[in-house]
Order: structure tokens, then sequence, then C-alpha cells
């Protein structure tokens, strides 16, 4: 069973990759802004699941989609940020590092 724990890891790298991929050419790739169109394709989901489809694998679908645009979003708005200091101004880091301890 380990086998098999190692290869649903390494599809969930793949999975990982390919959505920064992907957000990476929403970001750069939409001309009138990456946010508007993540906007688009959720709203189009929450349409979908307000008038579900009677077949359950139309259904299937609809779910699908809904995981990959909210996924997408996800990945689109806050990249991991490997490697990298976050960019906090002096002035909050006091209050940050109290509000963590409380």
């Amino acid at each position: 069973d380990g086998e098999q724990i190692d290869l649903e890891i390494e599809d969930l790298s793949m999975e990982h990759d390919r959505m920064e991929n992907i957000a990476t050419l929403v970001r750069v790739g939409i001309p009138n802004g990456s946010c508007d169109y993540l906007a688009g394709i959720v709203k189009d989901c929450a349409t979908r699941y307000r008038n579900p489809p009677e077949a359950s694998k139309a259904l299937r679908t609809v779910q699908e989609r809904a995981y990959f645009s909210v996924s997408l979003a996800g990945f689109v708005l806050a990249d991991a940020g490997d490697g990298e200091t976050a960019c906090i101004p002096e002035a909050f880091m006091p209050s940050s590092h109290s509000n963590l301890s409380s």
C-alpha cells in the first residue's frame, strides 16, 4: 500500500503543477483582468448549481467544473510564495506576532 500512497502523492503533485501553470496563463493572458474572468466562471458554475441537470453524469460535470473553478481562483489569487519572504510592513509585525501567540 506504500506504492499506492506514492502514486497518489505523485498525482497530487502533477495536479498542483498543472494548476500553477494554468493560473500563470490566466494572470498574464486575460486582457481585461483575471478577476473578472474568474468571477465569470464562478458565476456560471453557481448558475448551473441553481438549476442542476437531471442526469447524474451531467451533475457530476457541473460539480467538477465548480471544483476546478474554485481551485483555479485560489491558485490565481494566492500563489504559493515558495521561498519568498512576506512583504509585511514593520508597523504590523509586532501586532501580528502577538495575535498569533494569544
